[in-house]
């Protein structure tokens, strides 16, 4: 690893690490050296994650703090330190309430962290969605792109419209967009004694840290290799979109935490445009005794990505390339025995 912001043997704060990208999150951190507090909501789930992560990287180095309401104003007050990824609101509900409880969910976070000058690092995890609503229609996305058509797309949703997948992919992505907006603008204004960075991840597949814990879009990929109908059809409507391993969604976190030269970026990860045809090939290259139905041919991904930057990233932490769409898919499947 270059020049680093972070001691070995820092505490690394992390929410969401009963989730997919959470737990590919501090797996990284863990494997880089790091002790990582991980606020749950959850007992249950956190004790799942507790013994996996004991199991691998020894007693001391995980622990959980549970906190009822994260959103709460000082929800985190006694257990900051380091970097925090911390949760958005998942239920794609309509209502644009959801937009503004995020956002002050960011402001009452950042605000906290602000207060404690041990703290060196914030890392936010984004989402694709603040970069564009879809990569179907033409377009270069760079780390300056911004979704310019959801936040107003929410202030005409009024009260007693019925629900959309529409409305509620804007209210998601609005909520994304406004509380990473809230974020640099905390900085830009009260300028922190940390540096603020964040990650804009897509479709996240990979290696399930414990069978019980499959979710989002690995309970997607999971759910089609095991002929679940739900699971088909959302994958066939979710789909075409740009994916990226969660290996290397950890990493760009770790980058983003760690690397000294690393200073007020959003780092992309959008790695390469996958079909749900191009799921089932690999599904069925894996287990050739598994017959999947496909997709009729519809729309592909065809905005072009700028990852200049987060293959520098990649490459300073070690790694050449990312992980392909068969490595990732190999590492989920695998990692359910």
């Amino acid at each position: 690893m270059t020049s680093t912001a972070a001691p070995a043997g820092s505490r690394v704060l992390i929410t969401g690490v009963t989730g997919l990208l959470g737990s590919g999150i501090a797996t990284k951190v863990l494997e880089a050296g790091y002790k990582v507090v991980a606020v749950v909501r959850n007992q249950e789930k956190a004790d799942i994650v507790r013994a996996a992560y004991e199991k691998r990287f020894g007693s001391g180095s995980f622990e959980t703090v549970l906190v009822d309401d994260i959103s709460a104003p000082g929800a985190l007050n006694d257990a900051l330190q380091g970097k925090f990824e911390f949760p958005g609101d998942i239920s794609y509900g309509t209502d644009p309430a959801i937009v503004t409880n995020t956002v002050r969910m960011a402001e009452n976070i950042i605000t906290s962290a602000a207060a404690v000058p041990s703290i060196k690092r914030f890392v936010y995890t984004s989402s694709n969605q603040t970069l564009a609503l879809n990569t179907r229609t033409p377009a270069h996305i760079t780390p300056a792109s911004w979704n310019e058509v959801s936040v107003p797309a929410v202030e005409e949703i009024q009260p007693g419209d019925p629900w959309s997948p529409e409305n509620a992919r804007h209210v998601y992505s609005a909520s994304k967009i406004q509380a990473e907006k809230a974020l640099w603008k905390f900085v830009e204004e009260k300028k922190p004694g940390f540096v603020l960075n964040t990650v804009c991840p897509n479709f996240t597949i990979g290696a399930n840290l414990d069978p019980r814990l499959v979710s989002s879009t690995n309970g997607v990929i999971v759910g089609v290799y095991s002929g679940n109908e739900k699971a088909i059809m959302t994958g066939k409507m979710v789909l075409p979109q740009y994916f990226i391993g969660l290996n290397d969604v950890g990493l760009l976190h770790l980058g983003a935490l760690t690397l000294e030269d690393v200073k007020g970026e959003r780092l992309i990860g959008l790695i390469e445009p996958i079909t749900y045809n191009d799921v089932v090939e690999v599904l069925m290259k894996l287990d050739p005794s598994k017959k999947f139905d496909k997709a009729p041919e519809g729309e592909k991904c065809v905005a072009t990505v700028d990852l200049a930057r987060s293959k520098e990233v990649l490459k300073a932490l070690g790694k050449d390339n990312f992980d392909s769409l068969e490595t990732a898919i190999s590492q989920c499947i695998s990692s359910l025995q």
